[in-house]
Order: structure tokens, then sequence, then C-alpha cells
């Protein structure tokens, strides 16, 4: 069995981007877990469905998904999964999944009182990166795992120099780097800018734990990756037309697997932004 990635993508933290790139280098190769979810209530990725996936999808090269947790035990396959995250600045991590799950969110975005002091009442969404590493609030837990665990930790505060040790570290020459990023809905400055000056220090409050997680990551785990992994960055690779073809070959089989949308003219113009 070769090395697979294992993208761990933590909800609001820019990982749609590498993502999408990951899709786009490698199609039908790659696997994007289903259903997913954008909350920790949703049932994670086990061993039996790795165990099942992996006789369903051959040659698999990428996993990833917000359903796939580094807590839990993969068994006989962790020693040929390449673990990978991106974190946040926790604050600003925050916000976003208040502001996406307000006024996008389907079903979260009918509520009566909107204010962040309701949603997180009612949804937990604090310390959301030491929860979903860990499985709770054990920060220690979440520190060991990123340790001991993750051969990769991007920042989002430095996406370009996380792209390149990504590359890197993961040993993929052919990764094209060159990108677009996509339209994000909950992406609205004047509304996430109200939304710190009312809120601030609640915000800071719900969210000690992962602003400790978030340091630690800073001092401990990115200054040795840039030492090892940042040096002779190459940011070309593979043909740009082929990120496309690739795209479209990682669609075709998602949708014969799992029928995840309907076939029209929205639906095809999304998967065209995406490419």
């Amino acid at each position: 069995m070769d090395k697979i990635i294992a993208f761990s993508h933590i909800m609001k933290t820019g990982g749609t981007t590498l993502g999408n790139m990951l899709i786009g280098h490698y199609g039908i190769k790659a696997h994007h877990i289903w259903p997913d979810h954008l909350s920790l209530e949703g049932k994670p990725y086990t061993y039996d469905n790795l165990s099942n996936d992996l006789k369903i999808f051959k040659n698999l090269k990428v996993i990833q998904g917000h359903a796939l947790r580094p807590f839990i035990d993969f068994k006989e396959y962790e020693d040929n999964l390449f673990w990978m995250t991106i974190l946040r600045d926790p604050i600003q991590r925050y916000v976003s999944h208040y502001v996406h799950d307000i006024y996008w969110g389907k079903r979260i975005k009918q509520l009566e009182d909107k204010s962040i002091q309701h949603w997180n009442e009612k949804y937990d969404r604090s310390n959301m990166m030491v929860k979903f590493i860990s499985g709770s609030d054990d920060l220690e837990a979440a520190k060991r795992i990123l340790i001991q665990k993750f051969q990769f930790v991007g920042i989002l505060e430095e996406f370009e120099k996380s792209l390149c040790i990504f590359k890197n570290s993961a040993q993929i020459k052919q990764l094209n780097l060159n990108y677009q990023r996509p339209k994000n809905p909950s992406y609205n400055p004047s509304i996430k800018k109200i939304v710190l000056n009312e809120s601030l220090k609640f915000i800071e409050e719900q969210n000690q734990l992962d602003s400790q997680l978030y340091e630690y990551a800073l001092h401990n785990i990115w200054p040795a990756q840039i030492e090892k992994f940042l040096d002779n960055c190459n940011k070309n690779g593979n043909p740009r037309f082929i990120r496309p073809i690739n795209t479209l070959l990682y669609q075709i089989k998602r949708q014969r697997n799992y029928n995840t949308v309907k076939i029209n003219q929205k639906s095809i113009r999304k998967f065209i932004r995406r490419m």
C-alpha cells in the first residue's frame, strides 16, 4: 500500500483551495469523504470506512474532508497515511464560521436570534480546532497529536509558504501551486468587522484553548517546517490544462458513486468556477 495523503480539513481554515489542488492533481485517485460535515456533531470517518473505501476506490492517493479526524485510530493503515491539516487564527476562524452559518447556512440562518452568543450556545463552535483534533477539549492531547501524527501543519496566515512546505514535505514534485481562490460565501469583511467590534471579548473567551494551540503550533511546529522544507520551492508542476480534466473525472466518479448533486445549470456553473 502506497502513501495516502490524509487531509484532515478543520472547518473554516481555508482548506478548500488546497483540497481543490489535490483533486486537480490526482483526479479519480482523490476521495472526498461523503457525507461531510461543517460541525463536530457529524459522525467521524472510521477505520471501517477507510477499509471499505480502499476496496471500492483503487490506487487512492488522497482522502480528505471535515469528517476525517486525527483522534481516530486507523490501526494498520496509520503507517501509510501522510497526515496534514491547516490551522487558522482562532478569532478569525470563529467569526468566519459564525458568518457562514448565519448568512449562508440553510438551516441556521433561519434562527430568530442571530447573535453570536445565541449561535454559540445552540451549536457550540468554540475551541473548534482543539475539539476537532483531540475529540474533546483536551488541549494537551491536541498538542500531542499535532506533534506525533501530523507530517504537515499549515498556517492559513502563511498560506503561500504553507503550500511550498506541503509540496516539499509530501514530495509531490509535479503539484502545480498556482491557483485562484474560490469564492467564499462567508467572506464579508464588513460583517466580520462589525462582529469583532461588538463581541471581541466574548469571542476571545470562547476560544482560549484554540488560541493556545495556535500559538503552540506557531512556536513549536511551524519554525521547524520552514527550516526543513521551505527552500527550493517550485510552484510550477503539471500543465494547467490537466487540472480541469482531472477535476472533471473526479466529479464524474463522485457523482456516479454518491449522486451528490443534481445536474443542472447551477451545478455546472459551480463546477466550472472550481476549475
